[in-house]
Order: structure tokens, then sequence, then C-alpha cells
């Protein structure tokens, strides 16, 4: 086992190159779609929001307020409360057991946590959650040894402000509260101050989330608790437990669940901090069988590893070698993770499936904007339409100098629960016939989305018509552009794959009068298209079978070094790179 000092300077250089790989992608990634909703809620104040309290929000208005606008200094509060998260838990760790201060094992065990590397780059809720639920804990801490009514203020204060974060930590709030009153119901004056001095100002928290729901008729309910989950049984989740295991490393995972079963259970507090973080892990492996698994929500346990492990750190007689074997591999993975993100996002790298479906939502927007920012200049006009809240968000961004801009319903919108507060905030597109530049990430459209959407949009623009493409990244992202106001209503190609070990197939559905060439690039030569009627096919119910047909193709599949996508072009346009799946 290290000493002491070789334990510092190791948490001290790791810690420091840590640090250092989230500046660099704090400052030189654009935003994730989410974080530029985010952004552009905190241009409407408000004191919550449809799809989540407003504490994000806030604090990226507040850096705006001080800092110019920059990916930088919106994720800078995030990356703050990410980086105190080491020595917070330091900090706990010696609250617990003082005479293990400074426990620079707990600083590298809490570094083990590859998510935690990444939640702490993105100006998400995720962070605050682990933030102010740490903060509490050593709030508790210091209110049961110390018995003073500040600790048990200052515990309600940072409830109510996490309160404020996110649903999920009104979970924490409630196991803790039934946990810990349960584990210490014989100790009067600690159940007493609890109850009048923390839970009312942890309950000051829910005010401006109640004010706003109440004006708005809960939104933000309807969409947490009901909207986005399906409520029935989901045989996927069964997974739940192989990610885990390694998303967390599996010796992380190994010492954390070692720690739920330690002898160290004899020790109340210690054991009180074991059943919150056992209770919550188990909440979201339970209820992950019938609650949403569409998202990307592998890192909502994060709270439950980062206290065991600090729990585990404090703990000198039990899993030695265990402890600094995940210590090490941990923290090397999280290095190797941000390392890995970072390679990812380069302009140049070459895209892989993982590297697509991580950073998809980071990527593009830039060159979008530039692009859109040329085609209102070339058709002279200043009214842009997006086709989804991402879309809006990442150009009000990055086109600071932009006109009038909105955005259509989407699948997305409703998915994400933010169609709503784009109707708050004025953001909806009406029905209207002037003329206006209409941008639309296509694949971010499902198949059966792709048509409804469309025809939804003709109807609410007054006809739409293609005018330019933007293809990202080797089809990663399919940008079209459209000029609205001219009453007809012209679909741009709508492409189905089948990608097998076989043969490559498929369809693209065109108007008759368009001249379609489909080629399998780097390969030069077009495809042979077949005709084909779409009469009694319910997927195109509702366009004329005499002005719309499919170009049906098929060819045998060759090695994925040969064939990486498919080149579509209408009337001379390049229209999509189709990457095809798995290559």
């Amino acid at each position: 086992m290290l000493s002491k000092q070789q334990q510092k300077w190791t948490y001290l250089s790791i810690f420091t190159f840590y640090a250092l790989l989230q500046l660099y992608s704090i400052f030189n990634h654009q935003l994730f779609g989410d974080e530029a909703f985010y952004w552009l809620e905190s241009q409407h104040l408000a004191w919550s929001y449809t799809e989540l309290p407003a504490w994000t929000q806030w604090m990226i208005a507040l850096s705006e307020f001080f800092f110019p606008r920059h990916p930088f200094f919106i994720r800078l509060p995030s990356l703050l409360a990410a980086l105190s998260l080491p020595w917070l838990s330091m900090l706990i760790a010696h609250t617990i057991k003082p005479e293990s201060h400074p426990s620079w094992k707990t600083g590298l065990l809490t570094l083990a946590l590859p998510l935690l590397a990444l939640a702490g780059i993105l100006a998400i809720p995720d962070i605050w959650v682990v933030f102010f639920a740490l903060l509490a804990v050593l709030f508790w801490l210091l209110a049961i040894q110390q018995m003073k009514n500040k600790w048990f203020f200052a515990l309600g204060l940072t409830l109510a402000l996490g309160i404020n974060v996110h649903l999920r930590f009104w979970l924490i709030v409630f196991i803790a509260a039934v946990s810990f009153i349960w584990q210490f119901r014989h100790h009067q004056t600690l159940v007493k101050r609890l109850l009048l001095i923390t839970l009312p100002v942890a309950a000051l928290g829910f005010l401006p989330i109640v004010w706003f729901n109440v004006q708005h008729n809960f939104p933000m309910l309807a969409f947490q608790l009901s909207d986005r989950h399906p409520w029935q049984f989901q045989s996927s989740h069964f997974t739940f437990f192989v990610v885990q295991v390694l998303v967390t490393t599996p010796l992380v995972f190994t010492l954390s669940a070692a720690t739920v079963f330690s002898k160290q259970r004899n020790n109340q507090i210690i054991a009180s901090l074991v059943y919150l973080a056992l209770f919550h892990w188990l909440t979201y492996a339970v209820v992950g069988f019938f609650s949403d698994n569409l998202r990307f929500n592998i890192h909502w346990t994060l709270f439950s590893y980062v206290l065991l492990l600090i729990i585990a750190s404090v703990n000198t007689e039990q899993f030695k070698r265990l402890q600094q074997w995940a210590a090490y591999t941990g923290a090397l993975c999280s290095l190797l993770t941000l390392m890995t993100f970072i390679y990812w996002l380069q302009p140049n790298t070459p895209v892989s499936t993982y590297n697509q479906q991580l950073t998809e939502n980071s990527r593009g927007w830039q060159e979008l904007a530039l692009k859109t920012k040329d085609l209102s200049i070339k058709y002279a006009t200043h009214l842009v339409v997006a086709d989804n809240f991402m879309t809006l968000a990442e150009l009000k961004f990055y086109l600071p100098e932009s006109g009038q801009l909105t955005a259509l319903s989407h699948p997305l919108n409703i998915k994400h629960g933010r169609q709503v507060q784009l109707d708050i905030m004025q953001y909806t597109q009406e029905k209207t016939t002037n003329k206006k530049l209409l941008v639309v990430e296509h694949n971010a459209l499902k198949l059966e989305q792709t048509l409804p959407f469309y025809l939804q949009a003709c109807d609410t623009l007054n006809g739409i018509k293609l005018i330019d493409t933007l293809d990202y990244a080797e089809g990663i992202k399919s940008f079209y552009f459209f000029e609205t106001g001219h009453g007809a209503c012209q679909l741009p190609p709508i492409t189905y794959i089948e990608n097998s070990a076989a043969q490559i197939s498929g369809w693209v559905l065109t108007n008759k009068h368009s001249l379609i060439e489909v080629r399998a690039e780097p390969n030069s030569n077009p495809i042979k298209l077949t005709e084909k009627d779409i009469r009694n096919n319910p997927l195109f119910k509702g366009l004329d079978p005499n002005k719309y047909h499919l170009n049906e193709f098929s060819f045998d599949n060759q090695s994925s070094d040969e064939i990486k996508q498919l080149a579509i072009k209408l009337n001379g346009l390049m229209i999509q790179s189709q990457r095809l799946e798995g290559n």
C-alpha cells in the first residue's frame, strides 16, 4: 500500500491532468443539444421550466452575466462543481473518520468514476445532483456530531437548492428522510431539529417549482412522472446490471458492492449512508423495468457509487488491495474516457458507430450556423424556422446576430418535454404565408415520422421547396434547407436502407419528375433503381400516387472497407450521404 505522501502526489498528479483535460474539452467542443436548450431557457429566466427545475439555467445565466458568450463560460459553473467533488468527498471522509484526514485515497476513488468525468464537462443537471447530495451528506454528518442549529439549517438550505436541480434529487431527499429518521428514531433531539428546522427550510425549495407549474398546468410533473415513461414491463432493462459494471469499471463496482456488506454497517452513521446509497441504486434498478429506457440514463446512479466509495475509503482494515486497484484502474479509465471523447470530437477523426452515438449531438452546429447565415443572405430573408428545439437553440447560440427564429412542432419536442416550453417562450411557429428559410435535421426523424413532419411543415409554412443541403461528417448529420411560402409542397427524398450481411437494399421516395441517383461510395457507378407504385402502402397515406413513387435498389454487400455509405443526388444536388450502419 502506498504511503500517505505517495497517495498525496499520486492524487494531485491525476487530479491536475484530469482537470486540464476537462478544461480543454469545455473550451473546444460545441454545445451539446441539451446544453444549448438550457442556455436558451436561461435567456428567458423563470422560476422553473417545463422539463425540469431551473438551477442549471440560473447558473448559465449568472455565468453569462459576468463573462462573454462562449461554451467555456456556459460550462464553467458545472465544471467547478465537478472539480470540487473529490475535495468534498475527502472532507466527508474526514468528518466520518477524523484521523483519516487528509484522505487522498478518497479523492482518488472519487476520480475513479468515468461517467463523473464526462458529466463534469457538460452544463447539465447531473453533476449538480451529485454536488448538492454530497454537500447535504456533509452537513448531515456535522449536524449529527455537533447538534448545532446552524448545520441543520445549512442542511435544509442545501436540500432546497438541490430540489431546484432535478426531480432525481427529490428521490434522494425522500430516501434520505425515511432512512435517516428511521435509523435515528430514538434520538428525539435530532429528529425534532430535522422536523422543525431542516424540513421547513428544504420545503422552501419547492416554492418556485410549484409557482411555475400552477401557472402552466403542471407540465413538469406530467412529463417527468407520466409522459416520458411507458409504465409497463421492459425486459431490455436486464442489461442495466451488466452496463453498470462496465461503466463504473469492474473493480470499482466490486468495491462498491463489497462496501454494502462491509462490517462498517455496525456503525449507525455509516449504516445510514450505506442504506441511502443502496436504496437509491435499487430504486433505479427496479423501477427501470417500467420507466423510461429510451434515453442515456446509465449515469443516474452516480451518487450511489460516490457515496459508497467514500465509505470504502475510510475503511482501513478491509479490501485494502481492492481499494488500491479500484482507485488506479478507475482513475486510468476516467482519463482514457476523457481523452477518447476529446479525440472523437476532433474534426478529422474517423467516425465509428459508438463515436456517432455519443457525440452526434455535439457536432456540426457551427457549420450549420454558417450555412444558414449564407442562405439567409442569398435568399434575402431574416426569418428562419428550425425543425425542433435542439436546432433552434444551437442556431440561436451560434448566430447571435440572427433575425427571428422559431421552431415547428416536432416529435423530439414531445419526447424531451420541450414543446410546452417553446410555446411559453413564444418560439413555436404558427401558420404563415411569409417567405422563410426552413432548416431540418433530416436524419433526426424516424422513418414513420418523416412524412407526417414534412406534410405538417407544408401546411404550417404554406409549402416548402428544397434549395440546399449540408452533409456533415460522412452522414452523421444531414441538414435540408427549404424555401417556404410558395404554396406548393415539394417533399424531399425520403430514404430507407437495410444493411444485412448478404446485401444492401432499400428505396428512395421522390417526385415522379425528379432525377434521382444513388451511388455506393467510394464506388463510382450508379445503382440501378426500380420504380414502384406507392398505392396501398400505409406508410404513404395522404400522398398522391400520381405524383410520387418509390425508387427501389438492391445489390450484394461487400466488405465494410469497400462500401462506406450511399450518396444520393436529386436533380444533380447532393442530398444525403447515408452512412451504412456498422461501418
